[in-house]
């Protein structure tokens, strides 16, 4: 037999109340023995903040003391929508509720005003989960965060709701946001989450998509160390066209084919890593070439006076150095 609680508002707790009303800044309503029926108990539990709707073990214990005649604290719940009675929906309190409705005894609410805006009410749910509900871990209450954030709320906010370090939110939002462009530009996913973290980080810095797309590709198949790829996206942002950026990563692919053909083939000895072929440097020559600006004026402005004569030399040597190559490589060109 159930046994009803004989206390009038023993649910009750004044620091849920100034929570409400200081930290949150809600009206609310305090309701008693509200029927269990009045609940929407399926999108209750199901209302993001919990990876586990519904522990058995707890659900059950809280049974037996509902029919103990045990005080349990007030649930906190809200009407969703705009109809004229919309049943009630868990902000906190899912498995006293199912607890209750288990014992078939009412149970009293803290009904939040329907004019609370969505925003609170998801922060609400979540900062009140992480404090009363089953433990979960940091790295669950990150995904938490992000989602609040995805829902409108501030970082801090957020961070603050779930109880994690504003850092670690920031770190995965980053993470999160750093995927989503890889998805958008049609980067195959296994190939961005073989590379490392620090390279990927810097491969966003690319400024066109174009670019950053092949450059992707390139980091992977050729096992680009961190310093490479920082000198890969140097050069790409020399220039601001993507169709240029692509140019240039077809250069430097050419320059590591010997690698991407080791690396195809699962073997990546020393000799490959360390040497390159003729062909290889000079794809390499030939893409640092292509990365000088359009505009030449701020590089020749870098030489000081007395330098301008011999570096104009040095430009002109290798210019005729190159024209030589192409006459031999295709005499057609003479």
């Amino acid at each position: 037999m159930t046994t009803l609680r004989p206390i009038k508002d023993a649910g009750r707790r004044p620091d849920i109340e100034a929570d409400l009303r200081e930290k949150y800044h809600v009206d609310f309503t305090y309701l008693t023995g509200v029927l269990t029926s009045a609940f929407d108990i399926d999108r209750s539990l199901h209302n993001q903040a919990r990876f586990e709707p519904l522990n058995e073990e707890t659900a059950e214990t809280y049974r037996e003391g509902v029919e103990r005649g045990d005080a349990f604290p007030a649930v906190i719940a809200y009407r969703p929508g705009r109809g004229a009675n919309p049943k009630l929906v868990i902000i906190d309190g899912n498995h006293r509720l199912v607890a209750h409705d288990r014992a078939k005894a009412p149970i009293d609410v803290y009904e939040v005003a329907r004019d609370t805006r969505p925003q609170v009410i998801a922060l609400m749910t979540y900062a009140f989960n992480t404090r009363h509900g089953r433990p979960t871990t940091e790295d669950e209450r990150v995904v938490q965060a992000i989602y609040l954030i995805d829902n409108g709320a501030a970082l801090p906010d957020a961070a603050a709701a779930v109880n994690v370090p504003v850092g670690a939110v920031r770190k995965a939002l980053a993470r999160k946001k750093a995927d989503e462009r890889a998805k958008e530009v049609g980067v195959d996913m296994r190939e961005w989450d073989g590379i490392a973290g620090a390279s990927r980080q810097r491969l966003l810095n690319i400024s066109t998509d174009e670019g950053f797309h092949d450059a992707v590709h390139l980091a992977f198949a050729a096992k680009l160390t961190a310093d490479e790829v920082f000198e890969l996206v140097a050069m790409l942002n020399g220039s601001k066209s993507g169709t240029k950026q692509r140019q240039l990563v077809r250069h430097q692919t050419e320059a590591h084919t010997e690698r991407i053909q080791a690396n195809a083939g699962g073997v990546l000895g020393t000799s490959a890593k360390r040497a390159m072929g003729p062909r290889g440097r000079l794809a390499l020559v030939l893409g640092q070439v292509a990365a000088l600006p359009d505009d030449m004026t701020g590089l020749a402005a870098a030489y000081a006076e007395g330098e301008r004569e011999e570096g104009a030399r040095k430009v002109l040597s290798a210019a005729e150095r190159l024209t030589k190559l192409a006459r031999t490589i295709d005499p057609s060109l003479s």
